[in-house]
């Protein structure tokens, strides 16, 4: 049978649970958490962003393809999230424009301060050159990034995840969550 999403599993308490070594205060939960997510998907030149009451880290995942899948995590410093939510961003966006402006007041801060760590995964087209692009780039090349950041950030927090998109960012939602055996 198939582990439910946030069931424990070997090298991994069920969710909800505290594991050993995790920090019991939530603002070090929170950078602790993002420490976490950069060491496991660590790939890039990993950017801290210290905000009131949320950090941000930006990592490039840079896997030698011709551009980097950007990852853009907020995460409270103030609570421990209870779950993820995936912001797929529509077409020709990245997250700090589908979902991080204004500065404030923002679907991201809205999400967070619901206590969920934000996970807003960018396509590589944002990073790539018109060269780079090809026939290769599109709906499925595009689940298959996700995948991989989502199956990673599952396997490391065991946290309940959804999928939130915009536009093109909806549909990859929609594909992803059909492909998924594990969102909340």
């Amino acid at each position: 049978m198939a582990r439910q999403h946030g069931e424990a599993e070997p090298g991994r308490p069920a969710h909800g649970t505290i594991p050993a070594g995790r920090p019991p205060d939530p603002a070090d939960a929170g950078i602790g958490l993002l420490t976490l997510v950069e060491r496991t998907l660590g790939t890039g030149t990993a950017v801290y962003v210290p905000g009131d009451g949320w950090i941000r880290l930006t990592l490039p995942l840079d896997d030698g393809g011709p551009a980097p899948v950007t990852v853009d995590v907020i995460a409270d410093t103030r609570r421990t999230a209870r779950g993820i939510a995936y912001l797929l961003p529509g077409a020709g966006l990245n997250f700090g424009s589908g979902f991080f402006t204004p500065s404030h007041l923002n679907l991201a801060h809205r999400l967070r301060r619901e206590g969920l760590l934000v996970v807003g995964v960018t396509p590589r087209e944002d990073a790539a050159t018109l060269q780079d692009i090809g026939p290769d780039r599109g709906l499925a090349a595009h689940l298959r990034d996700l995948a991989g950041v989502v199956e990673a950030l599952d396997g490391a927090l065991g946290l309940p995840y959804q999928y939130v998109g915009h536009s093109a960012g909806a549909l990859l939602a929609l594909d992803a969550a059909a492909h998924d055996d594990h969102p909340a």
